[in-house]
Order: structure tokens, then sequence, then C-alpha cells
């Protein structure tokens, strides 16, 4: 018998398999998608200033900044999942500036950070979060922000008439198991209220990335209803704050 379940801690139970890209295609998909967006904008603004990844799982802003040889001792990382987190306990420098915490809740000082990062932050894209991307940024300092696409989303989640779902992402775990976990897309206007609703953040670019964007090797079944229209499949938010 299948189990049903819905919780902020379903990353805890997904940790284990979560980055396997034979099991979970879409994630892996996603993510080679935000990779690509985050990349310039991480190029362009990286330099001594602190950085803190929410979210971070396998930090994606550890292997860049490895890659711009960039230092890592600048590197902060949280997430709300101690099991996602482990992931990046390999990146030695960031190790001893690894945090469990809740990404409307985070452990630092006001102005902290020139930049903050979240990876496919749609599990936590609240106000929440805004406000305290707000708060921990410095005066002039950037967020980059990116979630799945409204585009794909809406058209996949039309098959879907529990609303349930239309707040969640649905795993199918290897013993059988299916795991709901929050996730919060909106379209682009929707999102740059959310984003700037404080007055303190400004969405100052946007990009996504494309199905025909997407090494077509190995593309998970649920976004090939992408490619007809070649309809994005991932979208990034540059944010300025004031």
């Amino acid at each position: 018998m299948t189990n049903l379940s819905i919780s902020t801690a379903a990353y805890e139970v997904l940790a284990s398999e979560y980055y396997d890209s034979i099991r979970h295609p879409t994630c892996a998909n996603f993510r080679y998608a935000s990779r690509q967006l985050i990349k310039p904008w991480l190029e362009e603004f990286a330099d001594d200033r602190l950085i803190c990844e929410v979210g971070a799982g396998m930090s994606i802003a550890a292997e860049l900044l490895a890659e711009l040889n960039s230092p890592l001792m600048n590197l902060y990382l949280t997430d709300s999942a101690r099991s996602m987190l482990d992931y990046s306990m390999k990146w030695q420098a960031a190790r001893r500036r690894a945090f469990v915490a809740e990404a409307g809740s985070l452990p630092f000082a006001p102005k902290t950070f020139g930049i903050c990062i979240s990876s496919l932050g749609d599990p936590y894209n609240t106000d929440e979060l805004w406000e305290e991307l707000a708060r921990v940024l410095s005066s002039g300092g950037y967020a980059i922000f990116t979630t799945p696409s409204h585009e794909w989303a809406s058209h996949y989640r039309k098959t879907v008439s529990d609303t349930l779902n239309e707040l969640a992402a649905e795993f199918l775990l290897s013993d059988g198991r299916i795991i709901f976990a929050p996730s919060m897309i909106y379209n682009q206007g929707d999102q740059m209220k959310l984003i700037e609703a404080s007055g303190r953040l400004e969405v100052i670019d946007i990009k996504h990335l494309k199905y025909s964007q997407l090494p077509q090797a190995r593309i998970s079944p649920k976004l090939l209803l992408a490619r007809e229209n070649d309809l994005p499949i991932v979208s990034g938010y540059l944010v300025k704050r004031s």
C-alpha cells in the first residue's frame, strides 16, 4: 500500500536518494539547469564578499566557487534538513560554516552577506524567506534565486486535481512510498511581487533555461511536455538589496 505524506521535513526522508539521477531524473535535470543559471551571475559578483547558500543540500555554490578558484572560506551553508546538508561536508573549508536552519530564520546578524544564493528554492519560497534575505544581505548585495519554471509546472500540475499537489512536488521513493514536498512556484509577476514586497529588494534580471538547453541524453519523462513549445524548465532571478 502506498503511503502519502507532506511535510517541511520531507527532505530528511528524500535525502538518501534525492541526488540519484536514475531514480529521480527530474531533480538531476533541474539541478543542471539551476547551475547553468547561477554560474554567470556568481562569476560576475563573487569577489571577497561573504556568501550564504540557503537550502544548500549538495552545494552548487561550493562547486562553482572551486571552479572559479574563489575562497570557500567566504561561503556559509544552511539547510533545514541535516541529511541534505551532509552532502556538502566534503567541502572541508565549508564544514565549519554549515548550519541546520530554516530558510526564514537564518542564524546570522543583519547585513552579513554580499550574496545569498538559493538554488531551486521553491520548497521555501515564502514571505519569510524574502524578509530574511532582505535582513541578512548588505546594502547593494545580491540574491540569486532559481525555481522550476511556472510555465512547466502549471502545465504539469494541470493533470493533478488535488489542490494539495498544486503546492507540492511528488517523489516516488525506491521503497514505493510517495512523498509530497512543499513547492511554491509562481508566475513571473507574482514571483516579483513576492520578492519585492518588503520594499528593500528589487529584481534586476530574470533568465530562463529552456527544454532544448538540457542535455538530451537523460531527460525526465516529467519534462517531456515542455518539448513541443520549448518551454522554460528553470527560471532564475537576480535580486539587489537597496
